[in-house]
C-alpha cells in the first residue's frame, strides 16, 4: 500500500508541476489587401506625322514632362506639324492610395526600317518629373490623396522612335508592353 501511495504521489506531483508551467496567450496578426491593378490606354503616343529622311536617320522623342517633340539625328526627314499633332501617351490607372508602384515597358517588334529608342521612354505621373521605365523600372507613388482604398490617377509616357531612309511610306502602329506592379 505504501508503494502503491508513493507511486500517485509522485504521479500527482509530476502532473501539477508540468501544468504550473504552461501558459497560453491569443495572439493577434494583421493583413492589408491591396485591390488588382487596372490600367487603360486613354491617349497612345503619337509621334505625328514624319517626312521619311532621304539619306540617314531621324530619331524622334516626345518628352514626357513637357510634351515636347525633338527631331535628331544625321537624316533630311522633318515633321508635318499642323495637319497631325503628336503627343504623349496617357494611361489611367487604379492601384490603392499612396500604394508604391513599379513600372517597366518593353518595346514589342518594329517595322523594318524603325527601331524603338529605349533610353528615350520615360514616364511621370501628376506630381512626378518623368523617370525611364525601357532599361530598368521606374517607381512611383500612386496618387497619395490622403485617401483610402481604390484611387485613379493618370501616368503619362514620352519616347523615342527611330526612322531610316529604307522605310516604306505608309501607317505603321507600333506597340509597347508596359508592365505595372506594387512594390
Amino acid at each position: 500500500m505504501k508503494k502503491g501511495f508513493f507511486v500517485c504521489l509522485a504521479l500527482c506531483v509530476s502532473q501539477l508541476h508540468s501544468e504550473a508551467y504552461a501558459v497560453s496567450a491569443v495572439l493577434h496578426g494583421n493583413v492589408v489587401l491591396y485591390p488588382p491593378i487596372t490600367i487603360s490606354e486613354t491617349q497612345p503616343i503619337h509621334f505625328g506625322s514624319i517626312i521619311r529622311p532621304t539619306t540617314g536617320s531621324n530619331r524622334i522623342t516626345i518628352d514626357a514632362v513637357t510634351g515636347n517633340k525633338q527631331i535628331l539625328g544625321s537624316g533630311n526627314g522633318g515633321t508635318i506639324p499642323i495637319s497631325d499633332p503628336f503627343r504623349v501617351g496617357v494611361l489611367a490607372v487604379n492601384a490603392y492610395d499612396g500604394a508604391l508602384l513599379s513600372f517597366s515597358i518593353t518595346p514589342n517588334a518594329t517595322p523594318t526600317g524603325l527601331s524603338w529608342v529605349c533610353a528615350d521612354f520615360m514616364i511621370r505621373s501628376e506630381t512626378s518629373g518623368a523617370l525611364p521605365v525601357c532599361t530598368s523600372s521606374a517607381s512611383l507613388t500612386h496618387n497619395s490623396v490622403g485617401g483610402t482604398g481604390i484611387v485613379s490617377g493618370n501616368y503619362y509616357i514620352g519616347g523615342g522612335v527611330t526612322v531610316s531612309s529604307n522605310v516604306v511610306a505608309g501607317f505603321y502602329a507600333i506597340t509597347y508592353t508596359i508592365s505595372i506592379n506594387y512594390q
